[in-house]
């Protein structure tokens, strides 16, 4: 910068997406700031202006579901050394050593996944370990990443099918080409050995190919000519993909760099270089260029994103605490048509799907939260800042242009909300409400936070957890003392002997099921997170449905055993009663699934538990506990 002040120019403007870091102090006096240049940025465009305003595409956010017994088959990274791999779960620790497989410790490990260990802590699958991550092997299944790899087709032809009609536009329109983004764990699983290609890139051609097909049907019998263009495209697509050198989906691995393959190195040069050439539809001879679906790790080169992403999907989890806004900024900028021409969202409504697996079911919150700290108003509770006041003038005056500092102070002081030095009053009295001054400004200015953050209580912590401890002084000990000994005393509880011949009359007529309620069938579900913004406020939106053909089952086996577990009944009851009911639904096995076995424990523990509110006693037995609040002696 010296540098270029010698040239004395008449205007500096210092542009960029990154800042250097200026430190002063020492210790708990240590201050790091960001260097703007001569003081504050004259504009800085934060992640909550871009997503409000519109300068960035929305996001939906997927997952597919898991049952209630595979989501808690968790495991924690405790320690990943050189050399071994400690998992825990529950109280238990497993070491796994290097080369050792994880399908030793549980069979839902699949994929013969061992522990490879190194600098990099790491799976055979090359996903990077840290200490406290989560592992749950149901997300490791191939036909669970097959899951999210179906989904992310369906999201990416929904999206191109928009894109590409135009539809509610003018029929000559330009085009818009859709590319979709695959994060994977391994170059094994995509490119294979000796040239040949991967388990996932034959899985992935064989759900593509499916879906294709599908498309290509639909639109057999179309009738405009864009609609022609389409199913042309279509057909182009499924032709290249089973063609000797299909150009269909590419992939680029770090591993790529130095191969003599010409194939896999004209696709590294359009992933990386021929960004143009991925935004068109047709080549100079008038043929159509298929490739749009795309296939890396999470070291993708850095910077690399494209504006036409409208999916993607990480069909295995990043494995570190990289930031939310950054996972998904691959994917953000506003898409380009064929033209070139740069759609804003009120022209052309765009959004990023991003698909993950359900160990990361919490990262919508996550990424709410990273966009709410990137605001560059840090809101006090205690004390009305010059920056709060700031937001609350010039938000004001766009509808009073009379609204200034003072009229705001006048008013807050009017209201009691402040004291003279701006601090805010513990009890304010607004409307009949009794709040603090920090809540009576929120609800007199909603703006504030409207401008700063999403809205409070649209996301919540429900784990959270209190720690509050209460003391108890011994005089008052002495006071509950007698009542603590009646109240400690051992009591055992003596059932009816009709009880046991009871819970089997109650299992027969659950097990006949006259209204149909407790045998059901059950799908895949997928659930579905939309983060959106309005004027008044942005939040997470989860849905959910059914979204596979093929039904869910369980192993007869281990149905029984839950079953038995859960209600207490003898197996061979349970057995005896499941065979007639598969019988009376004409033999189809599919009835065998956790929706069933949840209402199977529900209906009969609720049923057990009201008939034998009546059928039991207290007997009091010849010893007492002991308190662990104080001695009882003392």
């Amino acid at each position: 910068m010296p540098d270029i002040e010698k040239i004395g120019p008449q205007l500096i403007v210092r542009f960029g997406a990154t800042f250097p870091e200026t430190t002063t102090g020492r210790g708990k006096n240590k201050i790091t700031k960001i260097d703007y240049y001569r003081g504050k940025p004259q504009f800085n465009l934060n992640a909550i202006d871009s997503f409000n305003q519109g300068l960035v595409k929305g996001i939906d956010i997927d997952y597919p579901d898991m049952s209630e017994e595979q989501a808690k088959n968790l495991y924690k990274v405790k320690q990943a050394g050189d050399k071994e791999l400690i998992l825990a779960k529950g109280n238990h620790d497993y070491s796994v050593s290097v080369g050792e497989n994880l399908a030793d410790i549980d069979s839902g490990f699949e994929g013969d996944i061992t522990y490879a260990g190194g600098p990099n802590r790491e799976l055979s699958n090359g996903l990077m370990l840290s200490k406290d991550m989560k592992l749950i092997p149901g997300t490791f299944a191939q036909n669970y990443q097959d899951e999210i790899v179906s989904h992310a087709l369906d999201c990416h032809f929904k999206a191109e099918k928009e894109n590409f009609l135009r539809p509610n536009s003018d029929g000559n329109v330009p085009k818009i080409k859709t590319l979709s983004l695959f994060f994977i764990d391994s170059i094994f699983s995509f490119r294979g050995k000796n040239s040949s290609k991967g388990w996932l890139a034959m899985d992935f051609e064989r759900i593509l190919t499916r879906k294709l097909e599908k498309l290509i049907s639909e639109y057999e019998l179309a009738t405009t000519e864009r609609e022609k263009e389409y199913h042309s495209f279509l057909q182009a697509t499924l032709a290249s993909l089973h063609s000797d050198h299909q150009n269909v989906y590419a992939g680029y691995f770090s591993e790529d760099r130095g191969s003599s393959d010409a194939d896999i190195q004209a696709e590294v040069e359009d992933i990386l270089k021929n960004k143009e050439k991925l935004l068109s539809f047709k080549d100079k001879n008038g043929n159509w260029i298929t490739r749009r679906f795309l296939f890396s790790k999470w070291t993708l080169r850095e910077g690399w994103d494209n504006p036409n992403v409208f999916v993607i999907a990480k069909l295995r989890t990043s494995g570190s605490e990289i930031s939310k806004i950054q996972e998904v900024g691959r994917g953000l900028r506003l898409p380009v048509d064929e033209t070139g021409h740069r759609l804003n969202q009120e022209e052309w409504q765009s959004r990023l799907s991003f698909l993950i697996g359900y160990d990361e079911q919490d990262f919508a919150k996550k990424l709410v939260s990273e966009i709410n700290d990137d605001s560059s108003v840090k809101l006090n509770q205690s004390e009305l800042t010059d920056d709060m006041i700031k937001v609350i003038v010039d938000v004001r005056q766009k509808v009073d242009p009379q609204f200034n500092e003072n009229k705001l102070l006048d008013i807050l002081d009017a209201y009691n909300v402040i004291t003279r030095s701006n601090k805010f009053r513990q009890d304010v009295d607004l409307d009949g409400q009794k709040l603090s001054g920090y809540e009576a400004l929120r609800q007199l200015y909603p703006e504030l936070e409207q401008q700063t953050r999403i809205a409070q209580g649209k996301i919540r912590d429900k784990n959270s957890k209190d720690n509050t401890k209460v003391k108890l002084h011994k005089q008052n000990w002495q006071q509950l003392k007698d009542l603590w000994l009646q109240l400690s005393k051992r009591q055992m509880i003596r059932f009816d002997s009709s009880v046991n011949q009871d819970a089997e009359v109650i299992a027969q007529n659950i097990f006949n099921d006259n209204d149909n309620k407790v045998f059901v069938l059950q799908q895949s579900q997928m659930v579905h997170q939309e983060i959106t913004n309005d004027d008044k406020a942005s939040s997470v939106k989860e849905t959910r449905y059914d979204y596979d053909s093929e039904y869910l089952t369980m192993k007869y086996g281990k149905f029984l055993e839950v079953l038995a577990k859960q209600t207490d009944l003898p197996v061979s009851l349970l057995n005896s009663l499941m065979i007639k009911a598969i019988k009376r639904l004409g033999g189809n096995t599919n009835y065998i699934n956790e929706k069933t076995l949840g209402n199977l424990v529900r209906i009969f523990n609720n049923q057990f538990n009201d008939r034998i509110k009546t059928s039991y006693s207290y007997e009091a037995l010849s010893f007492s506990a002991s308190t662990s609040i104080y001695n009882a002696k003392r």
